[in-house]
């Protein structure tokens, strides 16, 4: 498990990351949210779409299960609202805030 710590020095040059913690059962669990409503949206639709690829190419083939693992991906970041990948590189697909 990550702790807030485990960030720390990223989250102290950032300045612009809200962080929103998890419920009591699981106190000291930290999400990073990075991820805007338009990319949450467009990974939900390419997973939706990847799905139906890989009823046409078939489930149990190559192809259906790289498909599948790519919905897995594309689909927990998109429901979560967090990208790990972002990141290393500070991305944020938020809108900016106008208070800052």
């Amino acid at each position: 498990m990550l702790g807030s710590s485990d960030f720390g020095p990223y989250l102290a040059r950032s300045g612009r990351i809200r962080m929103t913690f998890s419920t009591p059962t699981n106190e000291g669990t930290v999400m990073i949210q990075n991820m805007g409503s338009t990319d949450r949206y467009l990974r939900g639709n390419v997973a939706v779409g990847l799905v139906v690829i890989a009823a046409l190419v078939g489930f149990r083939s190559a192809g259906g299960i790289t498909a599948l693992v790519l919905v897995a991906i594309l689909g927990g970041t998109a429901a979560v609202g967090t990208c790990p990948a972002y990141l290393p590189f500070g991305i944020d697909t938020r809108p900016k805030n106008s208070s800052h």
